[in-house]
């Protein structure tokens, strides 16, 4: 257990990685977990490993060159975010993890492209606003999820009992859902505008 923010720097050397690791163990940050790519020296690269282990943290934070700054989990990690998961970052979860967005405030959830499984599970709303999300696993929503944006569901889509998919105005792009879609009674799928779904 961490009290207060981690930061993980670039290293000074080209051509190295600063990682923080998470084999099968938990991780828990008071605060914020910042992953700072930098932006000086050649492939001075920071990132978070995690494998089956679980990491409880209010914001993910990235800073610095986009792709320098990793989140990487390989195995069936739990990762719980009580704020928010930020862009500006490079994300790999080709082990079947899952991201849980938990807070009881606003969250918001930054578009990529190589998700596996997310959980909303919130008191408030989680924000997608821009770009493109992906996931290679299951969609499950028991809070509220805010959809201004493409996405590209591989898995299935659960709407529980309490929870909400609200689709937004102006939303870029289509909605593909390639797996199951139920929504189940108490549920709510909420369209503020007309959408192409697929």
């Amino acid at each position: 257990t961490v009290v207060g923010n981690v930061t993980i720097n670039a290293p000074s050397a080209d051509s190295t990685t600063t990682t923080m690791s998470v084999s099968t163990g938990t991780l828990t940050v008071g605060g914020d977990i910042t992953i700072n790519g930098g932006s000086t020296g050649t492939a001075r690269t920071s990132a978070v490993s995690v494998v089956s282990g679980t990491i409880n943290v209010d914001d993910i934070v990235f800073s610095g060159t986009s792709a320098r700054a990793q989140f990487n989990s390989s195995g069936n990690s739990s990762i719980y975010i009580g704020g928010d998961f930020g862009s500006g970052g490079a994300l790999s979860m080709p082990g079947g993890g899952t991201m849980y967005f938990n807070g009881s405030g606003a969250q918001a959830i930054a578009a990529y492209s190589n998700y596996n499984h997310i959980t909303i599970n919130n008191g408030s709303t989680t924000t997608l606003s821009s770009g493109s999300l992906i996931t290679a696993g299951n969609l499950s929503v028991s809070g509220t999820f805010d959809i201004g944006s493409a996405v590209l569901i591989g898995g299935t889509t659960t709407v529980n009992s309490g929870g909400t998919i609200t689709v937004s105005s102006g939303v870029a792009g289509d909605l593909t859902f390639t797996g199951l879609v139920t929504v189940a009674s108490g549920g709510t799928w909420n369209e503020t505008a007309a959408t192409i779904i697929t």
